[in-house]
């Protein structure tokens, strides 16, 4: 969840890989004010255009992505539905 939510805010230098890099990099932001202070000016600035801040856009989007998985979905079950069937040996 992290993840999705650096890369809505279009910070995705935050992004860790593991629980150490996540104190790493909580530590190296703690001794940096002025790398912290320009990522909230940074932040700040998103929240205009990044998508955790325009729901009505995300929503739009993931009801598009969940429209075309469905098609999918539909498209590849009629395909199944045409193999034949597996003999059980």
């Amino acid at each position: 969840m992290g993840t999705s939510l650096c890369q809505a805010i279009r910070m995705p230098e935050l992004i860790c890989d593991s629980p150490v890099a996540y104190v790493r990099e909580a530590v190296a932001l703690g001794r940096s004010p002025q790398r912290l202070a320009a990522l909230k000016s940074r932040l700040a600035a998103a929240v205009d255009t990044a998508p955790l801040f325009q729901p009505q856009v995300l929503v739009a989007t993931l009801e598009d992505a969940y429209r075309r998985l469905w098609r999918h979905h539909r498209e590849t079950a009629v395909s199944r539905s045409k193999l034949p069937e597996r003999s059980s040996s």
